[in-house]
């Protein structure tokens, strides 16, 4: 399982996994995925809410993620996330409210 981290995070399909890990050493990452905890997440469970702060960034391993944000009022699907995918390095990076709620489609597996 760490080997197909190592590979998620050293040649990401997420753009955003390259900007956070790419000019990471790999013993660095190595000891970041030693850190990380497997949760598994049943359907409908919203992991992140929108406006509340965050202190934990998600990998998805398996399943799938809806995100959603306010547009006009209104609560709309704006992405979805698979397995290769991350969310919550927003609220992690700038020290603010979460900017959407992220529910999951079906079960699902997170680091």
């Amino acid at each position: 399982d760490s080997v197909k981290l190592m590979a998620t995070l050293t040649n990401p399909v997420d753009s955003k996994l390259a900007m956070l890990f790419g000019d990471m050493s790999t013993q660095a990452i190595k000891e970041i995925i030693d850190a990380l905890e497997v949760r598994e997440i049943k359907e409908g469970t919203d992991l992140i809410a929108s406006g509340e702060f965050g202190d934990f960034f998600y990998i998805v391993k398996t399943g799938q993620f809806d995100l959603f944000a306010q547009r006009d009022g209104t609560m709309v699907k704006v992405w979805e996330a698979g397995p290769g995918y991350c969310f919550g390095e927003q609220a992690l990076l700038y020290n603010a409210p979460r900017a959407a709620t992220v529910k999951a489609a079906g079960d699902a597996v997170v680091r």
